[in-house]
């Protein structure tokens, strides 16, 4: 772009399209000051603006749970899908995003949160819902692990898996220190709670969900929490001593052993048959940290064709706009094909957009794009 002498231009925010014949002429902006801004395109305005993980109504609207937030950043306000909206265009993929489990906590802060939880640290560590029951593999890949917050209790007319507790002794918090959620040695941040007995830390969970309830849509723990939580860790443990998970299947899945041993430091060696599992101690001290859905970002948005152009509600080209990545109707549909999926497709379609933009033609499938 330097050597183009093309100028790049930050603190700019989109606010609408500039039409001329029915085809996207330009782009209307407005700086920090709020001063309009026009800016003229010849050949067609591509977008790549990212999702709407920060547009709390949206989200609502369109997302198939409760989600409280994301680690894409903060200007991933959904903004391609008023603009593009304003000009007909047709919308896709909205319910899904690229899934991740995140720090009630920390997103209550701030909900643009510094990560996701990748792969759920920890040996001796379970998840637990309200009910102190476990209800999903904590091993598995994280988008498909985050969805099972949203099933639906038609009867309770409740998210049973809303919030999920996050559980480990102090095995796991020194052998998977600095792995997210569970942090580095040191001072205790706020978003883990800690006490010296399980009978202590569902008082302390109690009283902090009672504190945030009109934060979370009410959500607290059942009346039987602690002796369903006491009898699901006796029954992890006998899981983890005899090296098999026959309620989630912890560890058999060949992806599982691998993320469990992707942390910041080698883990200890595990003398059980299954190095995902191993007994939570019986003293304390033991470790909590509240976990919710949330997004690396959405990828709803505008439908685009193979040309990386947006499509009409009738599905013909709006002459001139193009997307690509997480601001478009991904290709991916609700799958996460690998790490990097949300990489690889705003790479592709990007070339692909200004190869059509510019040349006006689909690039030769001889050469590449």
């Amino acid at each position: 772009l330097d050597a183009a002498g093309i100028p790049i231009r930050t603190g700019l925010r989109a606010q609408r399209l500039i039409m001329d014949a029915g085809r996207v002429a330009g782009l209307a902006v407005t700086d920090g000051d709020g001063k309009t801004l026009n800016i003229r395109a010849e050949r067609g305005v591509i977008f790549a603006s990212g999702g709407f993980t920060h547009n709390p109504q949206m989200r609502r609207d369109f997302l198939k749970g409760p989600v409280f937030g994301g680690c894409a950043q903060p200007s991933c306000e959904g903004d391609f899908v008023t603009i593009a909206g304003e000009v007909g265009a047709r919308l896709g993929n909205m319910s899904n995003a690229w899934w991740c489990q995140i720090p009630l906590d920390q997103a209550l802060d701030n909900p643009s949160v510094p990560t996701g939880i990748w792969c759920t640290p920890g040996d001796s560590m379970l998840q637990v819902n309200r009910f102190g029951r476990r209800f999903l593999n904590e091993k598995f890949v994280y988008n498909e692990r985050t969805q099972v917050h949203f099933q639906w209790d038609p009867v309770h007319a409740e998210y049973p898996n809303l919030l999920s507790l996050m559980i480990y002794d102090a095995r796991s918090a020194r052998e998977f220190a600095g792995y997210a959620p569970i942090p580095p040695l040191g001072p205790t941040p706020p978003h883990v709670h800690s006490a010296d007995t399980l009978d202590a830390l569902a008082l302390k969970l109690a009283d902090h969900l009672k504190e945030i309830a009109k934060r979370t849509g009410g959500a607290l723990l059942a009346d039987d929490f602690l002796p369903q939580l006491k009898a699901t860790v006796a029954r992890f443990n006998d899981f983890a001593r005899s090296g098999k998970d026959t309620d989630f299947q912890r560890g058999q899945t060949p992806i599982e052993p691998f993320f469990h041993q992707f942390g910041p430091q080698p883990v200890l060696n595990n003398p059980h048959p299954n190095p995902t599992l191993h007994p939570l101690a019986d003293s304390g001290p033991y470790h909590a940290v509240l976990l919710v859905a949330g997004t690396l970002d959405t990828k709803g948005g505008p439908c685009i064709d193979g040309n990386g152009q947006v499509l009409d509600v009738r599905n013909q080209p709006i002459g001139g706009l193009y997307g690509a990545g997480n601001c478009v109707a991904s290709p991916t549909g609700p799958a996460y094909w690998a790490g990097g999926a949300t990489l690889g497709p705003a790479i592709t379609f990007g070339a692909l957009a200004a190869e059509h933009a510019v040349r006006g033609i689909s690039p030769d499938p001889e050469r590449g794009a």
